[in-house]
């Protein structure tokens, strides 16, 4: 007991976690779900664009980026009007647009690459193929010829 007073710390950290299944209960579950429930729909909240953005899906540093980008959403739109500030909006609304077809344009020139190649080499095989064919055929003429002769000489 004295030994447990002197060293009240290193006692408590040498005991070992207790094992509980409280948290893995079904009441706990529904507990959960209830809660994320609640917070889903206060967090769920419509943009610009009249389309959801659910922000309890999104890590937490997403979050923050996505409320402080809004905040100076707002602040941009209070400060310079709703007209600059929608304007602002279809620019970067172009600029992304862009950006996503130069990604889509470099996408379709790789995948034409691939197709082109795998066309060549396709056509390659094809052209072994008919030249062995060729090759098989002469000499299976050839044969056919020797046959004939060796039964004109025996017969």
């Amino acid at each position: 007991m004295k030994d447990m007073e002197t060293n009240a710390e290193s006692y408590i950290e040498a005991l070992p976690m207790p094992k509980t299944n409280f948290l893995d209960s079904e009441q706990m579950q529904q507990e959960y779900e209830r809660v994320c429930k609640i917070k889903k729909e206060i967090l769920t909240e419509k943009n610009d664009c009249d389309m959801e953005v659910d922000i309890c899906d999104k890590p937490l540093e997403t979050q923050l980026e996505y409320s402080s980008i809004k905040r100076l959403n707002l602040e941009l739109m209070q400060e310079y009007g709703l007209e600059e500030w929608n304007q602002q909006q279809s620019l970067d609304m172009v600029h992304n647009l862009k950006y996503q077809e130069k990604n889509i344009d470099k996408e379709i020139l790789d995948i034409n690459k691939k197709r082109k190649f795998a066309q060549k080499r396709a056509s390659n095989e094809i052209c072994k193929s008919y030249y062995k064919t060729k090759e098989l055929i002469e000499k299976n003429i050839v044969l056919e010829q020797e046959i004939l002769k060796l039964k004109q000489k025996e017969g």
